[in-house]
């Protein structure tokens, strides 16, 4: 009959219909996977759970946890969301083990969004922290601090990971750019868990300053008698609330649950289900946190 639905009046009737408890709560689920045997991999699927939960209650859903673990086949998983209801899904950083179940049929009935950039990828749009840029900002937040000697200990994992590659690109271009040829220290590119490799790194190059994705480092320079920061500085790209002492990007584990709460709502409002044309990524920009273990060089120098 010609119609056009007139933007203003969405507008209106999407914020006088948002202030009413809705009687009907749609149903999300927010997938976990856990076979992962790693305590610490199995708390980055679960950091965006809690903030995730809050988000769909303030916009009238019910969020609820869903362990892939319990069914024998992705086709059985989704078959089981189904029947319950569920419109949506929220899909975390996994493990390698779940692109199997994640690749089965049935999950383009849902409308689902990722937070992840890791071991495994999916097809649906994602919302994460901007990796690359994260990187970039510590490196100069480390040279605008006065640091000469900064050692990138990215690491590598096996297998790689698709935020591997986004550390590296960014730490190579940024250390170019900044750094003076005679003072690039080599990258660190041994596994994540590998201390000793670490600590040898350490004594060879002999960095005043450390960034690195992750904090456990820190602690392993405590472990042995460095001084943080007055024997080296230290800062890291995911900086945790639990170590908001630490100076890095924050890991805005809110912000992305709650982008993707939003995000995952107005597709479902579109009706947009399955896999999408085109994937869509949003990236939340980097925050710093100041913490107390990169000062500048002349804060330093004063406490000496």
């Amino acid at each position: 009959m010609g119609y056009r639905p007139d933007p203003t009046l969405t507008m209106l009737a999407s914020n006088r219909f948002a202030a009413q408890t809705p009687a009907y709560r749609a149903t999300l689920a927010y997938l976990v996977d856990t076979r992962e045997a790693v305590p610490s991999r199995l708390y980055l699927q679960r950091r965006y759970l809690g903030p995730a939960k809050r988000r769909a209650e303030l916009r009238g859903y019910q969020l609820s946890e869903f362990d892939l673990a319990d069914y024998p086949s992705g086709q059985i998983a989704s078959n089981v969301l189904y029947n319950r209801g569920v419109q949506g899904l929220i899909i975390p950083q996994m493990a390698r083990s779940a692109e199997p179940m994640l690749r089965a049929s049935g999950w383009n009935r849902f409308t689902a969004v990722s937070c992840m950039l890791g071991w495994v990828s999916t097809p649906f749009h994602v919302i994460r922290k901007d990796i690359f840029n994260d990187m970039r900002l510590l490196w100069r937040e480390a040279v605008a601090r006065g640091y000469k000697r900064i050692g990138g200990a990215l690491f590598q994992h096996d297998p790689i990971a698709e935020d591997d590659y986004a550390r590296y690109g960014a730490s190579i271009a940024e250390q170019r750019q900044l750094i003076p040829e005679s003072q690039r220290l080599p990258f660190l590119l041994c596994g994540p868990e590998d201390k000793e490799a670490f600590l040898e790194w350490v004594r060879r190059v002999e960095p005043d300053a450390i960034i690195s994705f992750i904090e456990t480092p820190r602690e392993w320079l405590k472990s042995v008698g460095y001084r943080i920061p007055e024997d080296i500085a230290f800062a890291c790209a995911l900086v945790e609330p639990t170590f908001a002492h630490c100076a890095g990007v924050a890991a805005l584990n809110d912000e992305v649950a709650y982008a993707a709460v939003d995000f995952l709502a107005t597709q479902i409002h579109q009706n947009q289900r399955g896999i999408p044309e085109i994937q869509q990524t949003l990236l939340l920009e980097p925050q710093w946190n100041e913490g107390v273990t990169m000062p500048h060089v002349n804060a330093l120098v004063a406490a000496k």
